[in-house]
């Protein structure tokens, strides 16, 4: 059993949401909130830290103000992070909830530690982290109520207009060596355009020089990217491939002790022309 400690009620008011947002707060200390909306796996060795069930106000521009739920759980499983996440996520889908689509990386890491998913009937979001220490896993739930549009956009059902074309031409998946960090850098889309740009940095104890083209090359072929040509310049590599839907370029070069990689996917059009993205987002300059 871990240390117990006392806090003060205004402190976690202002930890859990702003000042004067939240309607309620309670707290359950080595257990479920009695009304957590999501069955958790029975696993012989796990441990419940506690719950918080907090409810703010919730303001739609011309509808009333009412409340939204939003429910945290902190656990320990047994078993490694890879295993734990696995099977918890397969559990989450046997319940009815869907990974979120419009926010997808390209990039991930092989030993995911997060997965967001959503849950049409119940009108709520889920999000899952793990991390892993030792033969146990740490695990966050923190589900939430949602409005019903936000729901079909998070499905793709009903994309946002700025970013309706994202999933009218997707990237592919890509896993990261084992051991290696994804660091998003930023992405854009538009009409005829997706692209995705991140680091990836190795672990401490890699050796020699990573051939991360030979690495990601059958990632893509497996998702129909049929590769046209590969350049590999000993400190920078690039390949391009034919999509089903037009073209693709991932770009890989080192950066202060990592690398860069850039993966574009273009459409094309009329004349083999592809237009420039409209909109791009960035998490640093």
């Amino acid at each position: 059993m871990g240390e117990q400690i006392t806090l003060d009620a205004d402190f976690l008011r202002r930890a859990l949401g702003q000042e004067g947002d939240l309607i309620q707060l309670g707290i359950t200390p080595g257990s479920l909130t009695p009304d957590f909306p999501v069955k958790l796996p029975d696993s012989a060795g796990s441990r419940v830290l506690g719950g918080v069930r907090s409810v703010a106000f919730r303001r739609t521009p011309g509808e009333p103000t009412d409340g939204q739920t939003t429910w945290r759980v902190f656990l320990d499983l047994p078993g490694l992070q890879p295993d734990v996440m696995a099977a918890l996520t397969a559990h989450l889908e046997r319940q009815g909830w869907r990974a979120a689509q419009p926010w997808r990386q390209a990039f991930v890491e092989a030993e995911a530690g997060q997965w967001m998913g959503v849950h049409a009937g119940q009108e709520r979001t889920v999000m899952l982290q793990a991390r892993g220490e030792g033969g146990v896993t740490q695990i966050s739930l923190n589900v939430q109520d949602v409005e019903p549009e936000q729901v079909q956009h998070m499905l793709g059902q009903s994309p946002h207009s700025h970013f309706h074309r994202m999933h009218d031409l997707p990237l592919p998946t890509l896993t990261a060596p084992q051991g290696w960090r994804v660091q998003m850098q930023g992405g854009g889309g538009g009409e005829a355009e997706r692209s995705e740009r991140v680091i990836l940095v190795p672990p401490e104890d890699v050796a020699g020089q990573p051939d991360l083209l030979a690495h990601f090359r059958p990632q893509l072929e497996r998702q129909e990217w049929r590769v046209l040509h590969v350049a590999d310049e000993g400190d920078a590599a690039y390949l391009t491939a034919r999509t089903t839907q037009g073209v693709g370029v991932l770009t890989l070069g080192p950066k202060a002790g990592a690398w860069q990689a850039v993966l574009l996917h273009f459409a094309l059009g009329p004349g083999g022309q592809a237009s420039a993205s409209f909109y791009t987002l960035s998490s640093r300059g």
